[in-house]
């Protein structure tokens, strides 16, 4: 951008007060020249990135994501320990419990080893049957009169969005937006 103030800061006329012809050729080579690097680095850029195989994220990153989940996890333990519940009042536990919950799932779930049992297929398909289940309870309590048709199609629709997230595979950004 800088390039193109400097060609429209070129003067219509030369000292001695004759026109410069070219004026509007610099403009405009000036402008093919910006348009032209910009739409070959945008459209180069990913193609580069994957031939360099840059990853978004780096070990350390990949490091602390897992002792994130690993310290949550463990936290999530030591609360549903029984000697625990039988000391506090099982509300507090609740409430500490609830959040933990609610930070392991904000977590990346990408970062969770195969090596567990644990694979993305079955997380989504236990997450569709886990949908299904809410939509017949919501369907319950519509049907009991509990709830009003606009709040059940309010809720309705979260949980389509949410299906639908699942199978675009991106359950993580669904799971957020319906906790």
């Amino acid at each position: 951008m800088l390039s193109l103030a400097a060609a429209f800061s070129v003067p219509y006329t030369l000292a001695n007060g004759m026109p410069l012809k070219q004026r509007s050729m610099i403009i405009f080579l000036t402008f093919c020249v910006i348009g032209t690097s910009l739409v070959f680095q945008g459209l180069s850029m990913p193609w580069l990135i994957r031939l360099l195989s840059i990853d978004g994220s780096n070990e350390e990153e990949r490091e602390e994501r897992r002792a994130r989940r690993t310290v949550v996890e463990e936290a999530i333990r030591y609360l549903n320990r029984r000697s625990l519940i039988e000391s506090f009042d099982p509300s507090v536990i609740h409430e500490l419990l609830s959040g933990y919950e609610r930070r392991l799932r904000d977590l990346p779930t990408e970062e969770i080893e195969q090596g567990k049992g644990f694979s993305r297929q079955q997380r989504d398909a236990l997450l569709l049957k886990v949908v299904q289940v809410e939509r017949e309870s919501l369907l319950r309590l519509r049907n009991d009169g509990a709830i009003s048709d606009d709040v059940a199609r309010t809720i309705q629709r979260d949980l389509g969005l949410m299906e639908s997230h699942i199978h675009t595979g991106t359950t993580q950004n669904a799971l957020m937006q319906h906790f």
